[in-house]
C-alpha cells in the first residue's frame, strides 16, 4: 500500500512539472508572435504655417543714434582784452537779441566809438560841401574824389570802434541760452579771448555718421522717422550727407534738421534714436527675416510642397528690421514656411495648419 502511494505522488509530480514546461512554453510563443506584428515607427509629422512668395517693392531701413546740436551759435569773443569789470550772465540763462551780458573796459570803447561817430559825421559834411562846390563849378573832380575817401575811412573807422564796443559789452548775437561762460568778474583777459557762448535751440541738428558699407543705400533727402525719447516720432529728411569718410570715425557724417518740439524740446547734446529708410527697389523676393535659416556658410528657407519640405539656399542681398530681400531657386507662388522651419529637414513631412492666401508676402518696408 505505502508503495501504490509513493508511485502515485511521483506520477502526479512529473504530471505539474510537465504543464509548467508547457506553460512557459506557450508563453515564449505568445512574446515571439507579439514582437512580429508590432508596426514599423511612423515618421513625425510637424505642424507649420506658410505664405505665398510673390515678388513687391522692398526698401531698406537703418537705426541710428544721432547727438543733438544747435543750429544757431553765437561766439563772444573779445579782441582788445582788458579788464572784466562785471560779468553779468551765467550759464543756461535766457539772453536776448543784443543784451549786454559784461563790461571788458567799455567805456574806454564808448569814447573811441562816439568819436568814430563824429569823425564820420565831418566826412559827410565835408564830401556833400565838394558836391555842391562841383555843381556850381567852383569845385573840382579831385577835391570830391578826396572827400569820399575821408567818408569810406570814417565809415570803416567807425564800423570797426562799433564791433570793438560789442565785444567790450559782450552784446549777445542772437537769442538763447548761455551754452559757456568763459569770464569772471574783475578778471584781466588777454586779446582774442572767448567770453560767452550763446546757443538757440529753437531749431536743431541731429548728427550721426553712416558706415561705408551702407553709404550707397542713402542721400541727401532720404526720409528719416526721428523718435524723441518721450516716444513721439517726427518725420524730417537727411539735410547734409558727406561725401567725404571721416579718416577718424570711418564713417560718413550726416545732419537731419529740424524745429525743435516745443512740448517736449530735445536737449543739446542728448542722444536720439533716428530710423533712415534707404532706396525702394521694386519687383523683389521679400521675405520675413524670421523666416531665414542661418548656418555658417550658407543660408537657407523651406518651401512646402507635396506635404513635404524642400530645402532651398538663398543669398540675402539687403535686410531691414523685418524683411530681407532675397535671390535664389524660388518662383511666384511658392509656399515659404514660416513657422517651425527650424525642426525641418529636407524632406520632412509637413501639415500645414494655417494657410491665408491674403498673407502674400508683397510691397514689404520698414515700419
Amino acid at each position: 500500500m505505502i508503495q501504490s502511494t509513493s508511485k502515485l505522488n511521483s506520477t502526479l509530480s512529473m504530471s505539474f512539472a510537465l504543464i509548467f514546461v508547457l506553460f512557459f512554453v506557450a508563453c515564449g510563443e505568445d512574446t515571439v508572435n507579439e514582437t512580429k506584428i508590432l508596426p514599423k515607427e511612423v515618421k513625425q509629422v510637424v505642424p507649420v504655417e506658410v505664405q505665398i512668395l510673390s515678388k513687391g517693392p522692398f526698401q531698406t531701413s537703418q537705426i541710428f543714434f544721432a547727438e543733438a546740436h544747435p543750429i544757431d551759435i553765437g561766439q563772444l569773443i573779445s579782441s582788445s582784452g582788458g579788464q572784466v569789470n562785471i560779468a553779468l550772465a551765467e550759464n543756461g540763462e535766457r539772453v536776448k537779441k543784443g543784451q549786454k551780458l559784461c563790461d571788458i573796459d567799455a567805456a574806454i570803447h564808448k569814447t573811441a566809438l562816439e568819436l568814430s561817430i563824429a569823425q564820420q559825421g565831418l566826412a559827410e559834411n565835408e564830401y556833400s560841401r565838394q558836391e555842391q562846390h562841383l555843381a556850381s563849378t567852383t569845385g573840382s573832380k579831385v577835391m570830391l574824389n578826396q572827400a569820399k575817401v575821408k567818408l569810406l575811412q570814417s565809415k570803416q573807422a567807425q564800423l570797426m570802434a562799433q564791433k570793438t564796443y560789442n565785444e567790450a559789452i559782450c552784446a549777445s548775437p542772437i537769442s538763447g541760452r548761455i551754452g559757456a561762460k568763459y569770464i569772471q568778474s574783475n578778471q584781466t583777459i588777454s586779446p582774442g579771448s572767448n567770453t560767452y557762448t550763446v546757443v538757440n535751440s529753437n531749431s536743431i541738428k541731429l548728427h550721426f555718421g553712416v558706415s561705408e558699407n551702407l553709404i550707397r543705400e542713402y542721400s541727401k533727402g532720404s526720409q528719416v522717422l526721428v523718435t524723441l525719447n518721450n516716444g513721439h516720432q517726427v518725420k524730417a529728411k537727411i539735410n547734409y550727407l558727406a561725401a567725404i569718410i571721416d579718416p577718424q570715425t570711418r564713417t560718413f557724417q550726416a545732419d537731419i534738421r529740424m524745429t525743435n518740439p516745443k512740448k517736449h524740446p530735445v536737449q543739446i547734446g542728448e542722444s536720439i534714436k533716428v530710423q533712415v529708410f534707404g532706396k525702394k527697389r521694386l519687383s523683389q523676393w521679400v521675405i520675413p527675416n524670421s523666416s531665414i535659416l542661418n548656418f555658417a556658410k550658407s543660408n537657407a528657407i523651406m518651401i512646402a510642397e507635396d506635404n513635404k519640405s524642400i530645402k532651398k539656399e538663398i543669398i540675402i542681398s539687403s535686410s531691414n528690421q523685418t524683411h530681407s530681400q532675397i535671390t535664389g531657386d524660388i518662383k511666384e507662388g511658392d509656399l515659404l514656411i514660416i513657422t517651425n522651419q527650424h525642426r525641418l529637414a529636407n524632406g520632412s513631412l509637413l501639415r500645414i495648419k494655417e494657410f491665408n492666401e491674403t498673407t502674400t508676402i508683397s510691397g514689404a518696408t520698414s515700419k
